[in-house]
């Protein structure tokens, strides 16, 4: 046998032996690599009221060696801590978890096995959509594909691929998020490959997977085993990839801005005011001096007066005798305080990063026609995600079909997950459009005419 011969005879028992791990036992749903994660990732770091610019100057440092853990921290508290960035996050996530997707033959010769191939996807693709999300730990279709849009937040993001034996196929059953802070880009000065994405726990010292500084390469693993999410959105460094790239700052003038402004709140629902012991007493007439030195403040009306000062609220309802005199002191006011102003130019900025437009998530008084481009614009972001959304599918269906070959053959050409992101048609509007060609004398196929008006071919 030739070497070449005898490389190429190993190989393919490599794979075998790598894709018989895939395969456990019927009702099993395989050993998880990854998921459950462990409870270190609970250990998360909260900077909160803590976050300077220093603070996330170190973090972006760190973070451009390929070290993600503190950024990815960061990120999650970010969304957690800023409304407005979530809801914009959370409208691309949800917009794909509402879109229709379908399964369609792939190109090739053996078209009959093409038609079974997807018949089979389409199957599975329900399968996964009639899965309980919040009663099983991996979820659902609608989670997944929510957790595939949401990588664009990060520079890194990967799922772990559960697989089960189903009778004599091999199916994948879940998609078990990996958590960004396990990621990692870093890699030693000398290493030949110093991107490759790697997979970290460096609390687990004498793990033999996992094991610190740098952990494993994802790319050793089983080809099968790993859906790798590297999102293009600023392009060029890529440690520095990632849409929070761009609102991080944003996120921290905004969270400066409001701590600010919750100060001034603090001081105008308690206004400063100054209290006057000994006051001298009431006059006839109802007015009262202050305090002429004529004799001390007694104890209990210095604690009386400090307990009223001290108060938080601006309505100040307590008994004093006339020997304490209190006197709001009178400032004015902004009508738009500059932390508040702030904040909503931010609002805006975020909005613009994540959907493309502020005009959709925050409708303003407005043309109908400045409407219907902003919305018109936020359709790009929805269709990226959705097409990338339907790649990702996609690649699970061909490591579906590829995983049994007994069952689907060899040559059998791979189905496509396709999303339905083009609007409804309007039948109303398409009847004009017939009956007009009609009066045109153009041919009409009936089929088509059915299919384009939504009108049921009669039984």
């Amino acid at each position: 046998m030739a070497l070449l011969d005898r490389l190429s005879t190993l190989a393919d028992a490599g794979y075998e032996y790598a894709l018989a791990r895939l395969r456990p036992a019927r009702g099993d749903r395989g050993d998880a690599l990854t998921a459950p994660a462990p409870w270190t990732d609970r250990d998360v770091q909260v900077l909160g009221s803590a976050a300077t610019p220093a603070t996330i100057t170190r973090i972006v440092a760190n973070r451009n060696r390929g070290e993600l853990r503190d950024w990815a921290d960061l990120a999650d508290a970010a969304r957690r801590s800023f409304p407005v960035l979530h809801a914009e996050l959370a409208t691309r996530e949800q917009s794909v978890q509402e879109t229709d997707f379908d399964v369609v033959p792939g190109t090739g010769s053996n078209q009959r096995a093409a038609r079974r191939a997807a018949d089979a996807c389409k199957a599975l693709l329900t399968h996964w959509r009639a899965r309980e999300d919040q009663a099983d730990e991996y979820g659902s279709w609608e989670r997944w594909v929510a957790q595939w849009t949401a990588a664009a937040y990060y520079p890194l993001a990967a799922d772990e691929v559960i697989w089960m034996r189903d009778g004599s196929l091999v199916v994948p059953e879940a998609c078990a998020r990996i958590a960004e802070r396990r990621l990692s880009l870093a890699a030693d000065t000398y290493d030949p490959n110093p991107w490759a994405p790697r997979l970290l726990d460096d609390a687990q010292a004498n793990s033999p997977f996992f094991r610190p500084p740098y952990g494993v390469r994802i790319d050793t693993l089983h080809r099968d085993k790993i859906v790798l999410h590297r999102r293009r959105v600023v392009g060029g460094h890529q440690a520095s990839e990632g849409l929070f790239a761009v609102l991080v700052w944003f996120w921290f003038f905004n969270t400066a801005s409001w701590r600010d402004l919750m100060r001034l709140q603090e001081m105008l629902g308690v206004p400063p005011v100054v209290g006057y012991y000994a006051a001298g007493g009431a006059k006839e007439d109802g007015s009262s001096k202050k305090m002429n030195g004529d004799r001390k403040a007694t104890k209990q009306e210095l604690d009386l007066a400090t307990a009223t000062l001290q108060m938080m609220t601006g309505a100040l309802r307590v008994l004093l005798p006339d020997t304490i005199q209190l006197e709001t002191l009178k400032y004015d006011l902004p009508t738009s305080p500059v932390q508040l102003a702030t904040s909503e130019r931010i609002e805006k900025m975020v909005a613009r990063v994540v959907n493309g437009t502020d005009g959709v998530s925050s409708i303003v008084a407005g043309s109908r026609a400045a409407q219907q481009v902003a919305a018109e614009q936020a359709m790009t972001p929805y269709r990226a995600d959705c097409r990338y959304a339907a790649r990702v599918a996609t690649m699970l269906f061909a490591r579906y079909i590829r995983a049994n070959p007994d069952t689907f053959g060899a040559s059998c050409p791979l189905p496509l997950c396709v999303a339905r992101t083009d609007p409804p048609k309007d039948p109303a509007a398409m009847m004009r459009l017939l009956a007009d060609a009609q009066k045109l004398g153009l041919r009409i196929p009936e089929a088509w005419a059915h299919e384009a008006t939504t009108i049921p071919v009669p039984g």
